[in-house]
């Protein structure tokens, strides 16, 4: 995915609060998505993840790329859904 390959722990889906963070994306709180990121990467792979998005010219994540990044994680998850 986006020229990367990434470990989730089985345990970061079993997460009260992750489930409550996708919840709030159905009410419109896009600003949760780097918490969602982070929650499902760790630490170590969300810095990995946000560069390999980063714009080269201006140093940037864009949030349509971060938005793409998350959404193409979740899809990965759950390819049925």
């Amino acid at each position: 995915m986006h020229g990367q390959e990434y470990t989730i722990a089985a345990d970061a889906l079993d997460d009260f609060e992750l489930l409550d963070d996708l919840d709030s994306l159905d009410e419109g709180e896009v600003q949760r998505l780097p918490r969602i990121l982070r929650r499902l990467l760790g630490k170590e792979s969300f810095k990995t993840a946000l560069e390999s998005v980063r714009d080269p010219e201006t140093g940037r994540v864009s949030v349509e790329a971060g938005s793409e990044l998350v959404q193409d994680l979740i899809k990965e998850l759950a390819p049925n859904s």
